[in-house]
């Protein structure tokens, strides 16, 4: 069965079902229900289906937009989930439902284009005739979509063309957490969904939940077809929800830690007069009592600070002490959890953080941050967007000593030193250069899944990092011809593309040489811009071969590119005056001299002591000249490759050479920021 991949604008022959596999991160209900810290509790949520404006969205055919609005952990996703699970769908498909929870905290569900696609995704899994919406686009002829679907505009149009052709009487269109996403374009999105999502109320039910939106949220609610549900205004509502789920909560510590009747409820009475109406308030304090003993129990409790803030507050002050090596570690682990774009996996942490492989208990660390970071299977989340916008000292709170602790320079660095350390030439032992891919998924060996488990955010983020601080000097230095960038690239660049052939990460690659010849360019690093660039050349021209076999870009690719060609870089070119040769310099010190209508290489000039920048050939062609970060040029006998010359003057290097029209003399520029002109050389 073949597959359409929206965000990779591409197609396999006989598409008949879309393929996102750029959204991997849990959105289902399940998976939001264990992210939900297991707290959905059915009726803590009745209240809503008795609420008059939710009741007039399900009956009313002119209204299609129900707002629930609310703060932190006032229980808008167990809400959603629970309306998601509840709102009854006919087994004979005249209902859909179709749904995207937004996640900040990873960079694949905060955007618009994610929210859509997800939204997209789930209806041609339920009807797929829909995709006839993406085949219409796709062009034959060049094997792409047309119009860009990447775009969330294209992409709205495409869902509302969907929405249309469904062939069904209600679709319930849900979107949690919004305030999560942190496009810029949420303002015109609003305006879209206002003004064309809504005009078939009896048909289409939009159902969106988030915190306060700021100015954005004056484009909700501008017409008589959407409704509001404010939490704050429903706080009566709230409250008896937050002490039901206290009730259950208290229930399962009385069973664990054996509470008599009078500690359980002095227990729930604290909670209840802490919790300011807030579930994850509850959530976090419960978790604490999980490892106190019932004689400290009640202490605990009164030591915690009512409302969220004031938790976080004194949760990280209290992170502070103990062994400064744990401490250290604690901070630069939150912290990385604040840079990375997606939740990390356990294994990964190491190549993120800089930390030793062999000396790091992540768990420990994790179960020390508890009430920021949590670990589901193997990753790492934040418990809350909550605990992070604390951590970013988003609103009236500021950790200064915290935020200036380990940048995006520092996560470059690691991630780099860290492939360059662990990449070679056949990194999960594929049995064949022939092996496709596909090929590590069918041979299901945990050894050769960990390896790849363990550089997959550093293989794919280092670049992401990078454009984050490319003005820092410590990324100027390690962009330098001897720095860790510069050198990881020359060193490990074939090893690094396999490595994300095999994470089915390869198009990241392009975006990275794009970075790396900008920052390049930034640092006054002309080489590696170049060399990125010919890296990209290379890539382009190889994308198919490798992107099925990686092994083969050791062999294949090689063998088709350009044979007998420099070892480094190629800096500079120059056609003789006949047009029949050309002549290169490059990184690997040398000048190489081509036949133009073969491509074969004719001869070697060596010499210089350092890169070649500059060639040239005489009006007659009989002579190259040379200039080199030597500080010299060398002037050659073209035909037989012999060195004439050697001429010095320049104090810097040497960026520039020509001839004179009547070939005696020659003129260069240098780094020294002069010209000379050498007279008469012949």
């Amino acid at each position: 069965m073949g597959h359409i991949n929206i965000q990779g604008n591409s197609v396999e022959p006989n598409s008949t079902q879309i393929n996102n596999v750029n959204l991997p991160t849990p959105y289902t209900t399940e998976d939001v229900n264990r992210d939900c810290l297991h707290r959905l509790l059915y009726e803590s949520i009745e209240w809503i289906f008795h609420n008059p404006q939710y009741i007039d969205w399900q009956d009313r055919d002119d209204l299609g937009l129900l707002w629930i609005k609310g703060g932190a952990g006032k229980g808008k996703t167990m809400i959603s989930i629970g309306l998601i699970e509840r709102i009854p769908r006919r087994q004979d498909g005249t209902t859909i439902m179709t749904y995207f929870f937004c996640q900040n905290a990873d960079y694949e569900l905060n955007t618009i284009e994610s929210i859509i696609t997800g939204l997209i995704l789930q209806l041609v899994n339920q009807q797929e005739q829909l995709t006839a919406s993406l085949r219409r686009r796709w062009n034959t002829a060049h094997r792409r979509f047309d119009g860009g679907v990447t775009s969330w505009r294209t992409l709205w149009n495409i869902f509302l063309e969907m929405l249309d052709r469904c062939q069904c009487q209600r679709v319930y269109v849900v979107v949690d957490a919004l305030d999560e996403c942190e496009d810029k374009g949420m303002a015109d999105f609003f305006k879209l969904i206002v003004r064309t999502g809504l005009y078939q109320p009896s048909k289409i039910k939009w159902l969106l939940t988030s915190r306060p939106l700021g100015s954005a949220e004056q484009e909700l609610l501008a017409g008589a077809d959407q409704v509001l549900v404010s939490l704050e205004l429903n706080s009566n509502h709230v409250a008896k929800a937050v002490e039901t789920y206290i009730a259950r909560k208290v229930d399962e510590l009385a069973h664990r830690q054996r509470y008599g009747l009078k500690l359980r409820q002095e227990v729930k009475t604290e909670l209840t007069n802490r919790a300011e109406e807030t579930y994850l308030w509850v959530s976090l304090a419960c978790k604490r009592l999980e490892g106190v003993h019932r004689d400290q129990a009640l202490e605990m409790i009164q030591k915690l600070p009512p409302g969220l803030p004031a938790f976080y507050r004194q949760i990280f002050n209290q992170l502070h002490y103990g062994e400064s090596e744990i401490v250290e570690s604690c901070l630069r682990l939150l912290k990385v959890m604040m840079l990375a774009y997606r939740p990390l996996d356990v294994k990964e942490v190491c190549s993120v953080a800089g930390f030793s492989d062999r000396d790091m208990a992540v768990d420990g660390l994790v179960d020390r941050c508890a009430s920021f970071i949590k670990m589901r299977g193997t990753r790492i989340y934040f418990v809350h967007q909550s605990a992070r916008d604390y951590l970013a000292g988003k609103g009236e709170h500021s950790l200064p000593n915290f935020y200036d602790k380990y940048g995006h320079s520092d996560v470059t660095l690691s991630c780099v030193n860290y492939l360059r350390d662990r990449l070679k030439t056949n990194l999960v032992d594929l049995p064949r250069p022939g092996s496709t891919r596909d090929l590590v998924k069918e041979l299901k060996d945990e050894g050769k899944s960990a390896v790849l488990a363990s550089i997959g955010y550093a293989a794919t983020f280092w670049a992401q990092h990078l454009k984050l601080a490319e003005h820092t000097l410590c990324i100027r230095n390690a962009l330098s011809g001897s720095g860790e960038i510069s050198q990881f690239l020359r060193t490990k660049l074939l090893e690094w593309l396999e490595c994300l052939s095999l994470l089915d990460q390869l198009p990241g690659a392009v975006e990275a040489f794009q970075v790396v010849s900008r920052a390049a360019d930034l640092s006054k690093q002309p080489f590696l811009s170049i060399f990125a660039q010919d890296a990209t050349r290379f890539l382009l021209r190889h994308y198919q071969t490798i992107t099925t076999w990686p092994l083969q870009i050791y062999s294949s690719a090689t063998i088709f590119s350009p044979q007998a060609s420099h070892s480094d870089s190629v800096t500079a070119v120059a056609f003789s005056p006949d047009g029949k040769r050309i002549a290169s310099g490059s990184f690997d010190k040398t000048i190489k001299v081509w036949d133009a209508a073969t491509g074969d290489l004719e001869k070697t000039l060596a010499g210089h002591s350092d890169w070649v920048t500059a060639v040239a050939f005489s009006p007659d062609g009989k002579r190259i000249a040379s200039g080199s970060w030597d500080k010299t040029i060398r002037v050659w006998d073209a035909a037989t490759g012999d060195l004439e010359k050697t001429l010095a003057g320049h104090s810097k290097r040497v960026t520039a050479v020509a001839f004179s029209p009547d070939g005696n003399r020659i003129a260069s520029g240098s780094l020294d920021k002069t010209i000379k002109r050498m007279a008469n050389i012949f």
